[in-house]
C-alpha cells in the first residue's frame, strides 16, 4: 500500500514539474495569483507567506511581516473570506525577471459570529519579481483601501 501511495505521489510530482517546465512566464504568474487567492480563502498564512517576497512593501510602507500580521487579524475577524477575481493578463518585462498585472476583485467577508456578509469591489495592481526561480509578489496596490469594520 505504501509503495502504491509513493508511486502516485512521485507520478504527480513528475507531472507537476513537467507542467511547470512547459508553462510560459505568464502562466506561471497566473498560477501565483490563483495560489494567493486560494491561500487567502483557505486562511493559510504559511502558504500566503510563500508568495510574498522578503522585500514586499505595500503602498503604506508596510513590509511582509506587517502584511502577514494584517491577514492573521483578518483571518481571526471573519468566518469566511471569498475572492472573485476578474480577468487578468500578466505583463512580463523584457528581462523576464519582473511582471505586473492589474485586475478587479470582489472581496466577500462574513463577520465572525454573525450572518452579516459584506462585498467590496476593488481594482488591484500586483508587481512580482522572480526570486530563486519563483515568482513572488513585491508590491500590491489597491486603488482604494478596503473598508471593513
Amino acid at each position: 500500500m505504501r509503495g502504491r501511495r509513493l508511486a502516485v505521489f512521485l507520478f504527480g510530482a513528475a507531472i507537476s514539474l513537467l507542467s511547470l517546465s512547459c508553462s510560459s512566464p505568464q502562466q506561471r504568474v497566473k498560477k501565483v495569483v490563483l495560489g494567493l487567492e486560494r491561500a487567502i480563502e483557505d486562511r493559510n498564512l504559511l502558504k500566503l507567506a510563500d508568495y510574498l517576497s522578503p522585500t514586499y512593501k505595500d503602498p503604506y510602507g508596510q513590509g511582509r511581516a506587517e502584511t502577514l500580521g494584517y491577514f492573521k487579524w483578518a483571518f481571526e475577524q471573519f468566518d469566511g473570506i471569498d475572492l472573485s477575481l476578474g480577468p487578468f493578463d500578466p505583463k512580463i518585462a523584457e528581462d523576464g525577471q519582473t511582471a505586473s498585472l492589474a485586475f478587479n476583485v470582489t472581496v466577500r467577508v462574513k463577520e465572525r459570529n454573525s450572518k452579516k456578509v459584506e462585498d467590496q469591489d476593488v481594482h488591484v495592481t500586483l508587481n512580482l519579481r522572480k526570486e530563486d526561480g519563483h515568482w513572488r509578489v513585491i508590491s500590491a496596490y489597491p486603488d482604494e483601501p478596503l473598508s471593513y469594520p
